[in-house]
């Protein structure tokens, strides 16, 4: 069984962490001493490999890059298009008198 000081050397963590897990159930632990004591914290070294398996994480998937923004020329070369496009349907209808 390792205290929570023998846990934090051996991850290289503060104390500090390691009761913050064990005081949010993340770790499992004993308790050890009276009801109106505070006791002992140990950690077995099995809880203590299942915890750390528990929170390796895989290699991250690269995320497709951002498209890149358009430069003015394209910008302007589309709203012409679209504008001729516009026109061009607004020249076919008939108007109204």
């Amino acid at each position: 069984m390792l205290s929570v000081a023998q846990v934090a050397k051996k991850l290289g963590i503060s104390d500090g962490v390691v009761y913050g897990w064990c005081q949010s159930g993340r770790m499992p632990h004993l308790r050890l001493g009276g009801k109106s004591k505070r006791g002992c914290i140990r950690i077995s070294e099995t809880d203590l490999d299942t915890f750390l398996a528990t929170c390796r994480q895989g290699p991250r998937q690269e995320e497709p890059a951002p498209a890149q923004p358009q430069s003015k020329s394209q910008k302007s070369d589309e709203f012409s298009a679209y504008y001729q496009r516009i026109m061009d349907e607004v020249a076919r209808k008939p108007r109204r008198r």
